[in-house]
């Protein structure tokens, strides 16, 4: 077994993104389809470490700076705060949201 500890796993974590950002910038596909840097490297790390735990080699993170998902505040409990703006255009407004774009017609 191998045990990371806290600097180990944040070496192993800047390792596996800047892997992504290889993947990104050489594999034509992952760049046409906006596949995430993070996501690429993770990919294939887990794919590496799912090879390495057939070989009974398992791999140990530092899980100290993980927040417990009760203690994290959730959208709805903290309420959203959504950026709103109403701009004139013409015959119509058009309202703003962070999520999602509505067109109203003025009465």
């Amino acid at each position: 077994m191998i045990q990371l500890d806290f600097y180990g796993t944040l070496v192993a974590a800047s390792l596996v993104l800047l892997l992504g950002r290889g993947l990104v910038t050489r594999v034509g596909f992952l760049r046409a389809y906006n596949i995430p840097e993070p996501v690429a490297g993770g990919l294939v790390v887990a794919l590496v470490l799912l090879a390495l735990r057939s070989f009974d080699v398992q791999v140990r993170f530092d899980t100290s700076l993980r927040t417990d998902s009760s203690e994290a505040p959730s959208p709805t409990a903290a309420g959203r705060t959504m950026r709103t703006a109403w701009m004139p255009r013409d015959a119509s407004a058009v309202w703003l949201t962070r999520t999602s774009m509505v067109l109203a017609r003025r009465p």
